[in-house]
């Protein structure tokens, strides 16, 4: 893990402190930023690359949460500051993080345009009227809206199967990804205490719960058998362990969300 809770309560009491000073802010990051950067460095000079990956993994998911968050908490409540402190926090984080990082994003956040300057350079024929090579006249727009509709289940499989490739290692087909966590899945499910721990608490109340945490490792052990090298991955790294376990209990609760709707379905 590369920062603790207690650090992102600490930096987000302090953000939101109007009497907090940026000296303030500084002493609970930087310390933070300077602890990875010194392993990224580490991993570069040991040519540690598994680490180097899981460092350039750890950036890349906090830009995505930013930018996910930032869309769904206008249409989403989430009923808790969990998520927006996490938010602070890593928006705080990256530009600390930016600078000795070969492929880094350029950020540009805090660049201002002051002024621009246009100059010609020279004509061209665009040719419109055909394209170029093959004698074929480009066709004009027909009408608007022909794209097919968004498929909001395929959308949610598509981002569920490139979290999983990003997670596990090895040469793994989508299908392996998607059966492994179903089984996870429904093997925690078939504890009556979890489904009844998952009906009346949110998320993360659940991921912290002891029940969850026996199932959840009964379930990947007992994978072993069948998908050895992913179940090792999951027990053998704990911060591994614990994005597949959020993963997990998304697909918990969406299940459940399903099967309450089946009744629905049936009485329509």
């Amino acid at each position: 893990m590369f920062y603790s809770e207690d650090e992102v309560n600490m930096f987000v009491y302090a953000y939101i402190d109007t009497t907090a000073r940026q000296s303030d802010l500084s002493a609970i990051m930087d310390p933070i930023a300077i602890r990875i950067r010194k392993d990224r460095t580490e991993a570069k000079m040991s040519e540690n690359r598994l680490r180097l990956k899981e460092i350039e993994m750890f950036i890349g998911d906090m830009r995505k949460f930013i930018r996910s968050y930032d869309f769904l908490s206008q249409i989403v409540d989430y009923g808790g500051s969990d998520l927006e402190k996490r938010s602070i926090f890593y928006r705080c984080l990256i530009p600390k993080l930016i600078g000795d990082k070969l492929d880094d994003e350029i950020d540009l956040s805090k660049v201002i345009m002051t002024h621009y300057n246009l100059s010609k350079q020279k004509n061209q024929d665009l040719n419109l009227g055909k394209v170029v090579g093959s004698g074929e006249t480009l066709r004009p727009v027909a009408f608007t809206g022909a794209g097919s509709p968004h498929d909001p289940e395929k959308a949610y499989l598509s981002e569920l199967i490139k979290e999983l490739n990003e997670l596990f290692e090895g040469e793994l087909t989508d299908a392996d990804v998607i059966n492994y966590t179903n089984s996870i899945r429904d093997k925690v499910l078939e504890s009556p205490t979890l489904r009844k721990q998952a009906l009346a608490n949110t998320k993360d109340r659940l991921i912290i719960s002891p029940d969850f945490e026996r199932e959840f490792t009964k379930a990947v052990i007992g994978q072993m058998g069948i998908n050895q090298k992913m179940s090792e991955q999951i027990l053998n790294d704990r911060d591994k362990r614990l994005r597949f376990s959020s993963l997990v209990i998304d697909l918990i609760y969406k299940m459940l969300r399903e099967s309450e709707k089946e009744p629905e379905r049936e009485s329509g």
